[in-house]
């Protein structure tokens, strides 16, 4: 279930984003890369999801927790997204 969970959140978020992101752009590398942003920021939402309610599910959900369960997802977006292509 929580695995479910995740997996169906992060498609969702992915397919919000890309069709965001595509939105303006019809072709080229701009929408390449706004699919790629999409897809990857979907599956961070899902897999970050998925691990919080991971946690909830075995007691072990502390503020604490949660920040070092984040933090390396906003750490990689962060890194991700100053890289030049």
């Amino acid at each position: 279930m929580v695995a479910g969970t995740g997996i169906a959140i992060g498609a969702l978020v992915a397919a919000v984003l890309v069709s965001g992101g595509t939105r303006r752009v019809r072709r080229g590398r701009k929408r390449d890369a706004a699919v790629a942003t999409g897809l990857r920021r979907g599956a961070m939402a899902g897999s970050s999801l998925g691990l919080i309610a991971l946690l909830r599910v075995l007691a072990g959900l502390t503020p604490l927790t949660t920040i070092f369960v984040i933090a390396p997802f906003v750490v990689a977006e962060v890194v991700l997204s100053t890289r030049h292509p």
